[in-house]
């Protein structure tokens, strides 16, 4: 939860339910849980998951899970700082998601397909009121080496523009589906 309060964080939690289940992608029972770091260079004790979404990967064809770490801020509380700290924490998480037994028992399905774990970084602006251009003031000046992620390691960051703009997708869709203009989401996968 760092820095937000529990009330805001969970409006991230349903903001990003919202918008994951209409692009069919499942939420795992468990959240809000902190599992045992199996990686001694991380010098840590656990590491976090708030939410673990997943899908099928249709070029893949493996199952993707996203360790998610889900992040509600202020407009004046987003930087570049915040940022990298979130990031950097989430590259050490998911590069031991992708080993430990632990989280295996507790967030995979099915592993018959084989799996990989990927880290999302959910950034929501709760007050809407975010209005720089979050490329050029913060994803540009990231400091890469200091985050520190394995080169095989995925992470993805939802920004509060690419959080909008799957808000209006998800909605457009939704009302798409209820005119008869989109099938019913049981007719596609």
């Amino acid at each position: 939860m760092g820095g937000e309060t529990s009330a805001i964080q969970r409006v991230a939690g349903k903001i990003s339910d919202d918008i994951f289940s209409v692009f069919k992608w499942d939420r795992a029972a468990r959240a809000d849980m902190n599992w045992d770091c199996c990686q001694e260079a991380h010098s840590k004790k656990t590491h976090p998951s708030d939410v673990v979404f997943f899908y099928i990967d249709p070029y893949e064809e493996e199952m993707v899970y996203l360790n998610t770490d889900l992040k509600s801020y202020a407009e004046g509380t987003i930087g570049k700082k915040i940022v990298e700290g979130a990031l950097t924490s989430l590259a050490l998480a998911t590069e031991c998601a992708n080993v430990s037994e632990e989280w295996r028992l507790k967030y995979v399905h099915d592993d018959s397909l084989g799996y990989n774990v990927r880290g999302l970084l959910f950034l929501y602006n709760h007050d809407n009121l975010y209005d720089k251009d979050f490329y050029e003031n913060i994803t540009k000046k990231l400091d890469h080496s200091s985050i520190n992620c394995p080169p095989n390691i995925k992470l993805h960051l939802l920004d509060p523009y690419k959080i909008s703009d799957l808000i209006n997708i998800s909605s457009d869709i939704t009302k798409l589906i209820g005119s008869g203009k989109l099938p019913q989401p049981d007719k596609f996968t």
